[in-house]
């Protein structure tokens, strides 16, 4: 497979909810630029505009009649509440604001002339409403709820058989499960503030850097992968990042995150497809499956188990493939990844795949590399669990595989 030749990447600022603090926004956005040179753009997730106060829309008008400036090129989603929507107008996608500033549109990909690919989704999802109501919404230009439509719109895009991903996603919510196999932030109010649709697109678009903002908290997330281990080809990380409301007085609650990318189009395979040590499994496969059963097909299907139990096979019957299923199994929340490199793990390059047998939900099954007795084999967890005591969640499939073999 043919790569484009090696571009130089592009610095790139995102940033949290402004709230209204636009001011406040760029001005430390020229700092930064002072301080660190000239970057491509600023994107801007969450609420731009806050309560819409007679200061905020006496800025705004300032912006627009050109006697403030926007530092650099910014890109900013639409609005999450009713009374933002005023400030948009009866813009189309793509509508240039104010000078240098510049509306995404209600979803979309966005494809600049370097290649870099931005995917958007504005606003909230929009949950008990009526049908007209819904009919409504779709039908404006500029709404504050995105809908089923715009779900699958985005869904679409990466149903295409030589879909690779895109390079950014935003989105106002957070998708909801990106804690899973890590840390959940605390004292943040998720429930309302993450969704699951945002994790299904999350999980198709594959992007590799997500941001988003509404939770006024700052969260970066360790990076997941995109592909099964050993039952997919390997494929890309993905980096999630929650971001802070703008102005907020915690210096570690970081609102503004500066980041270098090289369009997906012009990295080379090796590069593309490496794997921090610290990569997780990815958190929402559960979800898409939950949410989208008819969309599961062969990507979330069970996994096939291929241990087996001689005294169930009768005398010249080959051995089967016996499919346990997802079903019989609680969920299970697997431990981070660890923090140096790991000769056990079954993403790591130092792993030996051609020692490993089997490949279960939460287990393997593999030869040592010099066994103690001919009949040596290794039953291994998956995730990397601190001691023995975090065994008993993984206990039941050990035992099952332990008594097949």
């Amino acid at each position: 497979e043919e790569t484009a030749p090696m571009a130089r990447p592009l610095k790139i600022l995102a940033a949290g909810d402004a709230d209204g603090h636009l001011e406040a926004l760029f001005t430390r956005v020229n700092s930064v630029l002072k301080k660190s040179g000239t970057f491509e753009m600023l994107l801007c997730v969450g609420s731009i505009f806050g309560e819409g106060s007679e200061m905020v829309r006496s800025y705004w008008q300032q912006l627009k009649d050109g006697e403030k400036e926007v530092p650099l090129p910014t890109y900013i989603l639409g609005p999450v509440a009713s009374d933002h929507i005023d400030f948009y107008g009866d813009c189309e996608d793509g509508s240039e604001l104010c000078p240098n500033l510049t509306y995404l549109g209600r979803r979309g990909v966005f494809t600049l002339t370097s290649g870099l690919q931005i995917a958007y989704l504005s606003g909230t999802q929009l949950e008990d409403a009526s049908s007209d109501s819904k009919a409504s919404e779709e039908k404006q230009k500029v709404s504050c709820h995105y809908s089923r439509k715009d779900v699958d719109y985005l869904l679409s895009v990466a149903s295409g058989k030589d879909y690779k991903g895109v390079d950014i996603f935003l989105s106002s919510e957070w998708p909801r499960n990106v804690w899973n196999y890590t840390t959940k932030p605390s004292g943040v109010d998720l429930v309302r503030s993450s969704s699951d649709a945002v994790a299904s697109i999350a999980r198709a678009l594959k992007p590799r850097y997500h941001f988003s903002g509404l939770a006024n908290c700052f969260y970066e997330r360790p990076p997941y992968r995109n592909h099964k281990v050993l039952r997919e080809v390997q494929t890309h990380v993905s980096r999630f990042f929650g971001l802070a409301n703008v102005n907020n007085p915690d210096k570690k609650q970081r609102y503004l995150y500066a980041f270098n990318v090289t369009p997906l189009s012009h990295v080379d395979r090796a590069t593309l497809i490496s794997q921090p040590s610290n990569t997780t499994e990815c958190p929402f496969r559960s979800v898409e499956s939950a949410r989208h059963p008819q969309r599961a097909g062969a990507d979330d299907a069970a996994p096939q188990q291929f241990f087996f139990d001689p005294k169930h096979l009768e005398r010249g019957q080959k051995r089967p493939f016996e499919d346990r299923g997802r079903g019989t199994h609680p969920k299970q929340h697997r431990p981070p990844g660890p923090h140096a490199p790991c000769w056990f793990c079954l993403g790591s390059p130092q792993v030996e795949k051609h020692l490993v047998v089997s490949v279960g939900d939460l287990c393997y099954l593999a030869l040592p590399k010099g066994g103690l007795i001919p009949e040596h084999v290794l039953i291994l967890p998956i995730g990397h669990l601190p001691s023995t005591l975090d065994l008993p969640q993984v206990t039941a499939t050990l035992s099952c595989i332990s008594s097949s073999v």
